[in-house]
């Protein structure tokens, strides 16, 4: 079925960007975008392909995967499906990191956080600030990353991932700055 064959092809697509091939992969998933364009009444498909090939694009800072997030979080709104524009919203943030746009990258990220907390999905909101965090802390705004990773912190989701990363994260910071005692309540929250 084209359905299948397009499912195919985003699928490989996307593993091929996660290891960098990066022009492979969007070939392939500009194949599984016209295949499922075809599909009409398969919106998930066509939103999937378009977000993986943004997602491929911003990935290395290019340009082009502004107007794919586009029409994909214009077909997030026409099928009135707020989680999707949330994730959407989040690999912007991502791709305009990644291409220096790291006031917007910031902004966009904590939006991102907003919109999924609407979602209760406080994992994916903690992983948004943890990006925003990052960027703050590697352009040395170190107390207004440190605020965030607070923020997240204090989120109801211990013992995950996103928490335990923030919480190491966090703890080189304060130490780097000197903040020994600050740093050492941070990791024994680790050890909870």
């Amino acid at each position: 079925s084209l359905a299948g064959r397009a499912h195919a092809l985003s699928m490989q697509g996307r593993i091929l960007g996660q290891f960098g091939e990066t022009e492979e992969s969007v070939a392939l998933l500009e194949q599984a975008i016209d295949l499922a364009r075809h599909e009409p009444d398969n919106v998930v498909l066509l939103s999937r392909s378009l977000h993986l090939l943004a997602q491929t694009l911003g990935a290395v800072g290019d340009e082009r995967a502004l107007a794919v997030l586009d029409e994909t979080e214009q077909l997030a709104r026409d099928n009135d499906a707020p989680w999707l524009i949330a994730d959407v919203t989040d690999s912007r943030a991502r791709a305009l990191g990644a291409m220096g746009q790291l006031d917007d990258a910031i902004a966009m990220a904590l939006r991102a956080a907003d919109d999924y907390d609407a979602e209760d999905d406080a994992q994916s909101a903690g992983g948004a600030e943890l990006f925003a965090a990052r960027v703050l802390a590697g352009s040395d705004r170190l107390d207004a990353a440190i605020s965030i990773y607070r923020t997240l912190l204090a989120r109801p989701i211990t013992g995950t991932p996103v928490h335990q990363v923030a919480a190491l994260e966090l703890g080189n910071l304060l130490t780097t700055l000197g903040r020994h005692g600050e740093a050492a309540e941070v990791r024994t929250a680790l050890d909870e």
